[in-house]
């Protein structure tokens, strides 16, 4: 049982440290780039925001989803989040097996 505390201890840390990398990923990069080149009003109208009316400026994504930096920038968020989907299901089978153990020893 003391292992399996062990181990999940060390996928809460692993878990913490993959989601503050997403989170700066998030901040520096992705909303950087959207920053200069969307309108997050526009795309915040799809969001908890919630907006009515979108952006009064004249705005076209065409140009943004022809640049490699903006697939790039994705591709990264992409393969972030995958990597912290996975640390969540490791923890979640860790709390499995102490939960399973808690159980047979009750």
């Amino acid at each position: 049982m003391r292992l399996h505390f062990f181990e999940w201890s060390s996928n809460l840390e692993k878990n913490e440290e993959n989601y503050n990398t997403l989170d700066e990923i998030n901040q520096s990069i992705v909303l950087t780039y959207l920053t200069k080149y969307a309108s997050l009003k526009n795309i915040d109208s799809y969001g908890i925001l919630e907006w009515n009316k979108k952006s009064k400026l004249k705005h076209t994504n065409y140009k943004m989803f022809q640049d490699i930096e903006f697939e790039n920038v994705m591709d990264n968020q992409a393969w972030d989040l995958k990597n912290y989907i996975l640390s969540l299901k490791e923890l979640e089978k860790t709390m499995d097996r102490i939960i399973a153990e808690t159980n047979r020893d009750l």
